[in-house]
């Protein structure tokens, strides 16, 4: 859990996240489970958002960015949970 006044920040550096996984990944199936992805941050859940996240990227095959693998680690990281991305095989999908 993130603190009150760094949550805030905390989601909107996710949701700027998500929106960029999305816009790299046009259409497709994907969009409804990275909607659920936000609506999990949105409301205080966000160690959940993150492993949500990780799985959306995989059972998608998702392409991510390296700075947006990074962005995700650090995330993960302000939550105190910067193992799951690294518990999910990202390295697939991962991209330039």
């Amino acid at each position: 859990m993130v603190a009150a006044g760094a949550a805030d920040s905390w989601q909107a550096t996710f949701a700027s996240l998500v929106r960029e996984v999305a816009a790299s990944n046009p259409g497709g199936p994907a969009r409804g489970a990275l909607r659920s992805t936000l609506g999990m941050a949105q409301n205080a859940e966000e160690e959940l958002a993150v492993d949500d996240l990780c799985h959306v990227i995989e059972y998608f095959n998702l392409s991510i960015s390296g700075i947006q693998y990074k962005k995700l680690i650090e995330l993960a990281g302000q939550l105190g949970v910067a193992g799951i991305p690294q518990l999910i095989d990202l390295e697939s999908p991962l991209g330039d």
